[in-house]
C-alpha cells in the first residue's frame, strides 16, 4: 500500500535523488508531492480504473424537480466523477438519465450503477498503475528538479509505455460475461 510519502520518494529515485524521511526536508520533495495532488487525479481520468469504480443503490429521491420531463432527481456522490455504466436492473425497466452539476435526473425509483471515483485511496491502485504515476510524476518534475531534456524524454517514454501497460491489464481484469441470445459461447468485456 502505497502512501505520499512512497510516491515522493520513487519519483525522488527515478529522477537520481535521495529519499526523504519527510515531504517537507527539501523543496524538491515538496514541488514532487504538489505534482502528485495534481497529477494523480488526471491519471483517474485516463481510463475507467477496475479500482476505481463504486456501485450506487439510492432510493431517496431530492423533493425537487429539475425538469418535469423526469419523476425523480438524486443527489450524486460527493466522489464522482463520471458515470461507468448502468446495473442491469435498472437497464430492464428502460433507464434513461440526464446528469445536470451534481444531481441525476431519471424515470426510475431507486436507481443503481456504477461510477468512476475522484478520489481513489492510493492504497487501492495497482501496481502498475502505481509504476504509472511515479513515472508520470516524475516526467513532469524533472525540467524543474534535474533540468535534463534527456531524462525528460526517458522518463515521458517509460511513462507512456507503463500507462499502457497498466490500461491493457485493467481491460484484462474486466469480469468477463457471457453474451446473451447467441447460438454459440461468446464473451465479452463489460
Amino acid at each position: 500500500m502505497p502512501t505520499q510519502i512512497d510516491v515522493v520518494n520513487q519519483v525522488l529515485n527515478e529522477l537520481g535523488r535521495l529519499p526523504v524521511s519527510d515531504i517537507n526536508d527539501d523543496n524538491s520533495s515538496i514541488l514532487i508531492s504538489n505534482k502528485i495532488d495534481v497529477l494523480y487525479p488526471e491519471l483517474l481520468q485516463r481510463t475507467d480504473w477496475n479500482f476505481a469504480i463504486a456501485y450506487v443503490t439510492d432510493n431517496t429521491p431530492l423533493t425537487t424537480r429539475i425538469s418535469p420531463e423526469y419523476l425523480f432527481n438524486y443527489q450524486l456522490p460527493p466522489n464522482y466523477d463520471r458515470m461507468d455504466r448502468v446495473s442491469w436492473l435498472s437497464i430492464n425497466f428502460g433507464w434513461v438519465y440526464r446528469i445536470i452539476d451534481d444531481v441525476i435526473m431519471t424515470n426510475v425509483r431507486p436507481i443503481q450503477y456504477y461510477y468512476v471515483v475522484n478520489d481513489a485511496s492510493l492504497s487501492v491502485i495497482s501496481e502498475t498503475f502505481y509504476r504509472a504515476l511515479v513515472l508520470y510524476v516524475a516526467s513532469a518534475s524533472a525540467p524543474s528538479i534535474t533540468n535534463n531534456t534527456g531524462l525528460v524524454k526517458y522518463l515521458k517514454t517509460e511513462y507512456i509505455m507503463k500507462l499502457n501497460d497498466a490500461i491493457r491489464q485493467n481491460d484484462m481484469d474486466r469480469m468477463i460475461v457471457s453474451t446473451p441470445y447467441n447460438d454459440f459461447d461468446r464473451t465479452t468485456y463489460i
